[in-house]
């Protein structure tokens, strides 16, 4: 059972992000709402609506300004068409601003509430709205009848509530007796107005149907040719002459004919009322909403009448359907106030409209039937008959009268009155203070709609008809499409089509059902039809976006980044083509540009697991490990497709290792093979990096285990077998690794890795002449030739010969660019022959390929060496296990730090090392010539003094002692100091 979702609760005068609720049982009890203008009363109740149609809870509504009628306007995907029939503007420009300005707010509200447009498509494809209105055919006509059927418990009424029944059917006497002679004549003739409910009492105790046009005819007869004998003492005769009843019965005729005859046109409120409540409730069945639209009656009397109809044949289909404890349909009047012309006013007046409602109240609860009744008029209605509301929703209320009138209403208890005074003083529009059936206060903010809110005239209803013209196969299609049976879809779209060819929307939804098919050149052939038919009722934007999804499907790239642009460029705010931007980007390596577009679709879409997965894809390729770590963590709290979670999971521990977390990265593999096994998918990939985790421990079984455990998953995987390959050939296990090659050799004969790793024992063992011809036999053009040229580098390398060393491992990154191995010595022999600039961009070609921490290092002392510290201080940076276990590392930083005079961390990352290191002297010659930077000479020469217990005999001592005092202009000690430096290194 779900509650129902009101809004924010307030705290000290504010909305919280804490949602409130109301218990759905409570519908059954009733609710009261009252508020004066600007309150927000009228939203709240259709908040209700809306919150009893998303459980499943059929509705029936009173509209009597029309404001409740706008529920019907069929919002989609808020776009500007849904709306620009229903925004007036001076001219169209004013026009086209306000819908822009109306839909921005509609949207940042709505987000602000913790709901999204699919809340509203949900809510669309699963309710049936129906419009009625009396005796006009502007909207889906329904007839009234003067008089009523007795109600289903006509007899047990009889005997334990007699008044409701005779109070009833006076109300309806009053209501035909008023408007055939005026209510000044009514009091003069009482004879008549007597004899008209004694026969309707006898027309319901003989069970006679009194709906409609007949019912009319009915009383007329029984008026003419009494059916009984006397009237309370009297004879008929007696109480009332013949020639009074014949000018009643001519009266009654004139129901028949002229204006009054449109009463009976159209289908009737009881064959309206038994289709509202499904004998069966399924998850894909739409729930009934009716809204009984009186708006055009501008006559109190007709109000009563059809408002009595329509509540007295509801209480009668509900009484049908037996008892229930779970709400089974609601019942919603808008304002129910008013003095003399109130539909509930307070004792004494009396009117059909008030003994309706109230047989509502006392009885509708048992059949699962719960009203909800607003007013913003609470001084003149009555009170003693909301006693049945156990609910009561009480917003601004302007008048002390007013609060004192609720107040005394609503039987309250000190605890209420404490919290109702303190609220009423600072209520805005849409607070609320809430007092449940359990004596719980709550006050909160309305959330809000999933509608649209507006007064809809004559006019707007003539244009909402117009519109839904083709709205059922529009809506039965759309919901095919949400349910993905794109084949049955197609013909309601095709329908529509047929009667109106240039309908946007048909011609956009037909080109999505093509796509989701796999029809890709007729749904591109729709879409074009959409976007030339011109601004309507399907978004442009969306158009453009499917016929980018068509051009990358196809790996038009280009095709697709203009079709998303174009996407944008007509709406900023359609999140799909912004993913489909930063996705093309990604795929283009430029990613700077990637990321742009997806930080603008995560902030549209901020639930969309898939936005962060790319974002941390994004950001792995920019080597912003923890960004990408934090885009991750999102993704998958996001996340909803179970599916998915095994590779989003996996990704994680992919950042982990990265990051140099690698404990953290194997928990995280454990889990992601967790889900795997539970989904009946392969994991290897975990094994896998988990070999690469455990040789970083140089836990090398363990490697091994995982190593193998991939290759017995796939037996062929060439990969996983020249990573055994390398693991044996490192802790130099020869035997192993000749039976590696050996299962390598009976996958592929001909992998360079047999070659490669042979050829390396070989140099190993000094057989450098047979490694050369065994790396130079394979042809140069096949597959893994850079790495038997990067073993000949590394052999060339051995016996001295440099030249032959760099052009056998230039040749090899020419042949794959990507080549890690022949990159990485690349680089050493620029290194070695102190070619730095060379180096340096080796390195960051390599990087690019695979962000190694060894190329990092390797790069923080090649920018060392070109004295560019702030670059070199960048690489080490991304040292993030290296710096765990070689303490250099922090010296190096240390260092770099004083000379480009960021004197803070430099003492930072010497005192990391010195914690590390205690018994080297580096980290103290580091602090004390940093604190001379800061002339602070006295700590220097402390530093000083704890590197001489380390060793008094290093010149590296004396030489920074001299430094320090040269700055303190001691020149005869700094001297004094470089004579012993010179000392030291003599001896």
């Amino acid at each position: 059972m779900s509650d129902l979702f009101l809004g924010r609760v307030i705290k000290s005068g504010k909305p919280t992000s804490e949602k409130y609720y109301l218990n759905k049982l409570d519908l059954t009890t009733h609710i009261f709402i009252c508020g004066s203008t600007g309150s927000g009363k009228t939203v709240l109740g259709k908040c209700l609506i809306e919150e009893a149609l998303r459980n499943q809870i059929p509705a029936v509504v009173i509209d009597l300004k029309g404001d409740l009628s706008s529920l019907k306007v069929p919002l989609y995907d808020l776009s500007e068409n849904e709306v620009s029939d229903f925004v007036e503007g001076h001219s169209e420009e004013d026009q086209k601003e306000k819908i822009k300005k109306n839909l921005s707010e509609f949207k940042f509200m709505l987000n602000g509430s913790g709901l999204d447009v699919k809340d509203i498509q949900d809510f669309r494809n699963r309710t049936n709205i129906k419009i009625f209105t009396p005796k006009s055919r502007v909207y889906d006509q329904f007839s009234i009848s003067f008089l009523t059927s007795p109600p289903a418990n006509f007899e047990e009424l009889m005997r334990s509530e007699p008044e409701t029944v005779l109070n009833h059917i006076s109300n309806q006497a009053s209501v035909i007796f008023k408007r055939l002679f005026g209510e000044l004549s009514a009091g003069a003739m009482n004879e008549e107005k007597t004899l008209i409910e004694s026969a309707i009492l006898h027309l319901y105790k003989t069970g006679a149907d009194l709906e409609g046009k007949s019912g009319v005819v009915s009383l007329i007869k029984a008026i003419y040719d009494v059916p009984f004998e006397r009237i309370g003492m009297l004879k008929v005769r007696e109480f009332i002459s013949d020639e009074r009843k014949m000018v009643l019965i001519r009266r009654l005729n004139t129901l028949l004919v002229g204006a009054d005859s449109l009463w009976y046109d159209g289908e009737s409120i009881d064959s309206i009322m038994n289709s509202l409540v499904s004998a069966e409730k399924n998850p894909g069945d739409k729930t009934n909403l009716y809204i009984f639209n009186l708006s055009m009656l501008d006559n109190f009397d007709d109000r009563n009448l059809v408002l009595s109809n329509i509540a007295v044949t509801l209480f009668n289909y509900m009484k049908k359907l037996g008892d229930s404890r779970e709400p089974r349909a609601v019942f919603y009047i808008d304002e129910i106030g008013g003095g003399k012309l109130s539909f509930f006013p307070d004792d004494p007046i009396q009117n059909e409209s008030k003994s309706s409602i109230n047989l509502l109240l006392r009885q509708g609860r048992a059949f699962g039937l719960g009203c909800i009744l607003a007013t913003q008029n609470p001084g003149d209605i009555d009170y003693r008959g909301l006693t049945n509301c156990n609910t009561w929703f009480i917003g601004k209320l302007l008048t002390k009268a007013d609060r004192d009138k609720v107040i005394q209403g609503i039987s309250a208890t000190a605890y209420f009155l404490e919290s109702y005074e303190s609220f009423v003083k600072t209520a805005a529009g849409g607070d609320f203070i809430a007092k449940t059936k359990e004596g719980s206060i709550v006050a909160f903010k309305e959330r809000w709609l999933l509608t649209f809110h507006k007064v809809l005239t004559y006019g707007d209803l003539v244009k909402l008809k117009k519109n839904l013209l083709f709205a059922d196969d529009i809506m039965v299609g759309a919901n095919l499409l949400a349910k993905k049976e794109y084949s049955a879809a197609i013909p309601y779209f095709h329908n529509v089509l047929l009667k109106d060819p240039e309908s946007q929307k048909a011609l956009g939804l037909t080109g999505e059902c093509y796509f989701a098919l796999g029809s890709h050149k007729e749904a591109v052939a729709f879409f074009d039809r959409a976007v030339k038919t011109g601004q309507g009722d399907y978004s442009h934007a969306r158009a453009f976006y499917f016929m980018g999804e068509v051009a990358r499907s196809a790996g038009n790239k280009d095709k697709a980044l203009e079709f998303y642009q174009r996407s944008v460029k007509i709406d900023p705010e359609y999140a799909d083509s912004y993913f489909g931007i930063a996705d093309v980007y990604h795929g283009a390596s430029k990613n700077p540009e990637a990321l742009q577009n997806v930080q603008k679709y995560v902030v549209l879409r901020p639930a969309a697991d898939n936005g962060y997965r790319l974002m941390a894809s994004i950001y792995i390729a920019l080597q912003d490990y923890l960004a990408a770590d934090n885009s991750i963590k999102k993704a998958l709290s996001h996340l909803k497709n179970a599916d998915l979670k095994y590779s989003y999971k996996f990704m994680e521990a992919r950042i982990n290792y990265y990051l140099g977390q690698n404990a953290h990265s194997l928990e995280l593999l454990e889990e992601a093979k967790a889900i795997a096994k539970q989904s009946s998918i392969s994991s290897y990939e975990c094994d896998y990096l988990a070999s690469l985790i455990f040789m970083r421990f140089k836990e090398y079984e363990r490697a091994v285990a995982s190593l193998e455990t991939v290759i017995a998953a796939n037996p062929s995987d060439e990969q996983a077998m020249a990573s055994l390959a390398e693991l044996y050939y490192q802790i130099k296990n020869f035997e192993k690794l000749s039976e590696t090659l050996e299962r390598l050799k009976k996958v592929d004969p001909e992998n360079a890795s047999i070659y490669a790793y042979k050829a390396r024992m070989l140099m190993d063992a000094g057989k450098t002449e047979d490694a050369l011809k065994l790396v130079s036999s394979p042809a140069e053009g096949r597959p893994g030739a850079d790495k038997l040229l990067a073993v000949k580098g590394l052999i060339y390398n051995s016996i001295g010969k440099k030249e032959e060393a760099l052009a056998s491992f230039i040749k090899a990154v020419e042949y794959n660019p990507r080549s890690l191995e022949a990159l990485y010595m690349l680089s050493k022999t620029y290194e070695s022959g102190k070619e730095y600039e060379k180096q340096r961009d080796v390195l960051l070609k390599a990087i690019d390929c695979q962000a190694e921490e060894k190329f990092y290092y390797d790069l923080g002392l090649c920018y060392e060496k070109l004295n560019q510290y702030a670059l070199a201080l960048e690489a080490f940076s991304r040292l993030y296990l290296s710096v765990l276990s070689d303490p250099e590392i922090n010296l190096k930083k240390a260092e770099w730090h004083r000379k480009t005079n960021n004197i803070a961390k430099a003492h930072e990352c010497a005192d990391l090392f010195i914690k590390a290191r205690p018994r080297s002297l580096e980290g103290y010659l580091v602090k004390g010539e940093t604190y001379t930077l800061e002339r602070k000479y006295e700590e220097a020469i402390e530093e000083y003094y704890k590197a001489e217990k380390v060793s008094a005999e290093d010149p590296r001592l004396w030489l920074s002692r001299a430094f320090t005092y040269k700055e303190m202009g001691d020149f005869v000690k700094a001297e004094d100091c470089e004579n012993m430096a010179r000392q030291s290194k003599s001896n």
